[in-house]
Formats: structure tokens, C-alpha cells, sequence
């Protein structure tokens, strides 16, 4: 017996799926928000049965919009429009908490959708915005530095990886099994096969050895190229870009612990740059793509906390920098918003931190350099 049954029009519903779970899960610092935070660091943060369970939050996840993936933001009036990002489904009215777990009907709208979960994408993740506490103590055998306060939900997603795994899940067959799915041992393995092609911080290697070999092709030269020509430097550029692009849309891949886990063949070659600058990397261009990046994430997530959340991911740091003294109400000369920003930042405080949280997608590496979580 399934629990996907079509309605009339051939939508496919899902009742008392579940949608959320109390637990401890892991946060970077850049999402928590409290100063004094690695922000790429993983922090345990208790969601509490007593905030899952409350009335408030139970009543922000009725008649949410389902979407496949996560939008680069929350959805709403101070947020990205629902239409640009394409609501794919809905979730119902039934809204209800029970044994830790948070449940509702759910319902599928767009064909894409319905072929994605048939396909085997099935775990689920919420968006929502939230505040933190500093709070140590134990659930469940596990230790936790911060707990979640003021949960309240903007949209379900359907995600590759969820941060509660198959426990919240799209359920198929009506089974006692984790999620409510059977996973064959042969779905397991081609799952996992998927996931082996698809290690982010492999391609990351490759793509880096790939442009070092570009750029002796090309000619590393000082002679400038003739009128017209596209110099070995632009190239290198233009083929960084096409990788930072290609790379994420890759697959994401599992959080590791920052303490035990063995660092990656990417995340050791950046511990060695940063550990000896005078060790500059042979592909400049690439370089210099990844340092313009971080930096305008760095200052769009400095200015977020007074401003709000916005999508920047097509701005440049000028682009951010104008955005913000506008926001502001900051008066800047033209070609000085930039600097004129931070100094105003150096000296005023965020307000308390509320944050924007999704439960999925676990981020790869290449993912978290290059947008840190806004969510």
C-alpha cells in the first residue's frame, strides 16, 4: 500500500509525512551568526521539542510552497518572489507534532517534481528563519552549544541530502522502515556510486589541475597579446568561471568534522596557501576569481544583519557595497560605497541575530568557500 494517492486531477498527496524532527544537527558559525564564531566551523544546535511543538510553529508550516531544491533565499514580501524560484507543490492544513517529529499532508503539483521523487530524490528539507541561544547541555547522548528559538517556516524542499537524512522523507511504501521507504541493497550501492562520482572536493582537484595545465598551453608570457586577441590570462579567467560554475552544480556532498575527519586534497592545499603566502598559486586568474567571491560574500553576510537577506549571488562587491549604503540610508560618493560601508560597519553592532536556516543541502566544500550559508 502506498501513502502517494492521486487526487482528481491526478496530483499526487502524501499525508502525515514528516517534516521536521528534534534533534541535534550541525550549523556553521556563518549561520548561527553570534560574533566570535568560525564561520566555517561546525556547531552543534539543539532544535527543541518544546519550539517544534509550539503552536506558532506548527501553524507557520500549514500551506507553505514546495519546491525542488532550496531558493538562494526565503520566499516572501522582504525576500525572492515565490514565482521566480517555481512552486512545484504545497503543504496542507494537517500540520501536527507528534514523538518529536513534525507532520502534514503534503501535495505535488508539477510533473518534474512527481519524476524527481519517483527517481529516488526523496528527502525533504524546511526553510525557515530562527533565532539562537547559547546554551550547552545534552540530548539524546548528544552535546549542543546553541539551541534554536523562534522557529518559524517559509517553504518545504525537496533535497538530494537533507540534514535529518531519510527520517524526513517523501514516504512511499506503508512500512514501519526508516522514513516509511525501502531501500533496496541495489539502490543503496547505486546511490552511493553517484555519490563517489560525484565528491566535490575531487573535482575541485581535477578542475585546479586541469586550468594549471591550461595556463602552460596557453604560454604563460609577459608578451602582450595583439588587438583582438584574447590573452592567456582572460582565458584562464573565462575557464575559472566556467568551473566554479560547472562545479556547483555538482552533487553536495556529506559535512565532515572539522576535528576528526581527515581534511580533503582541496581543503589541505587551501590550509597550505593560507599557512605560507609566499607560495602563490601558477593560475592567478583562478585565484583571483576565488578571492573576488569570498570577498563580496564576506561583506554581503556583514551587511545581512542590518539590512535583511537579499540574493547576491550575480553581484559583484561594488554592486553589494551600493546595495548596501542605499539600504542604509548612507550617503557615498560615487566610487567610494565600498569604503564608505566599512567604515560604518567597524563601528556599528548587528542586532541579535535571526536566522534564515534550510535543513539541506549538506554543502560541499567548493559550495561552502564559495557561498557561505545565508540560510
Amino acid at each position: 500500500m502506498t501513502h502517494r494517492i492521486p487526487d482528481t486531477n491526478g496530483w499526487i498527496e502524501i499525508k502525515d509525512n514528516p517534516l521536521s524532527a528534534v534533534g541535534v544537527y550541525d550549523y556553521k558559525g556563518a549561520t548561527i551568526g553570534f560574533p566570535g564564531l568560525d564561520p566555517e566551523a561546525p556547531y552543534a544546535v539543539l532544535r527543541p521539542e518544546e519550539e517544534l511543538a509550539s503552536e506558532e510553529t506548527v501553524r507557520s508550516a500549514r500551506l507553505l510552497p514546495w519546491t525542488n531544491d532550496h531558493p538562494q533565499t526565503l520566499m516572501g514580501e522582504d525576500g525572492i518572489p515565490a514565482e521566480e524560484v517555481g512552486v512545484e507543490g504545497v503543504t496542507g492544513e494537517d500540520i501536527y507534532f507528534k514523538d518529536g517529529k513534525l507532520y502534514g499532508n503534503i501535495k505535488v503539483f508539477s510533473a518534474s517534481l512527481a519524476e524527481d521523487i519517483r527517481g529516488g530524490k526523496t528527502e525533504l528539507s524546511m526553510g525557515y528563519a530562527c533565532r539562537y541561544e547559547r546554551k550547552d547541555g545534552e540530548f539524546e547522548g548528544k552535546p549542543y552549544q546553541f539551541a534554536q528559538k523562534d522557529i518559524r517556516f517559509n517553504h518545504l524542499s525537496l533535497v538530494d541530502s537533507g540534514r535529518m537524512g531519510p527520517e524526513v522523507a517523501v514516504l512511499d511504501s506503508d512500512s514501519t522502515t526508516t522514513g516509511g521507504n525501502i531501500m533496496t541493497e541495489e539502490v543503496k550501492q547505486e546511490q552511493q556510486q553517484g555519490a563517489d562520482a560525484a565528491n566535490p572536493a575531487e573535482l575541485l582537484e581535477q578542475a585546479i589541475q586541469a586550468l594549471a595545465a591550461l595556463k602552460a598551453a596557453l604560454g604563460a608570457s609577459d608578451a602582450k597579446p595583439e588587438a583582438g586577441e584574447t590573452s592567456a590570462e582572460e582565458a584562464l579567467v573565462a575557464a575559472a568561471e566556467q568551473v566554479i560554475e560547472a562545479a556547483g552544480q555538482e552533487g553536495d556532498a556529506p559535512v565532515e568534522d572539522a576535528e576528526n575527519a581527515e581534511a580533503t586534497p582541496a581543503a589541505k592545499a587551501e590550509d597550505e596557501k593560507e599557512e605560507d603566502p609566499k607560495k602563490a598559486p601558477a593560475f592567478d586568474g583562478f585565484s583571483r576569481v576565488l578571492k573576488h567571491l569570498a570577498a563580496r560574500d564576506r561583506l554581503a553576510n556583514a551587511i545581512k544583519p542590518h539590512v535583511g537577506t537579499f540574493d547576491h549571488s550575480e553581484m559583484t562587491v561594488q554592486d553589494v557595497a551600493r546595495y548596501g549604503v542605499k539600504k542604509l540610508g548612507i550617503h557615498a560618493q560615487a566610487g567610494a560605497e565600498l569604503s564608505t560601508l566599512q567604515g560604518y560597519l567597524q563601528g556599528k553592532q548587528p542586532p541579535r541575530p535571526v536566522s534564515a536556516v534550510m535543513d539541506g543541502d549538506k554543502k560541499s566544500f567548493l559550495d561552502s568557500y564559495l557561498q557561505p550559508e545565508t540560510k
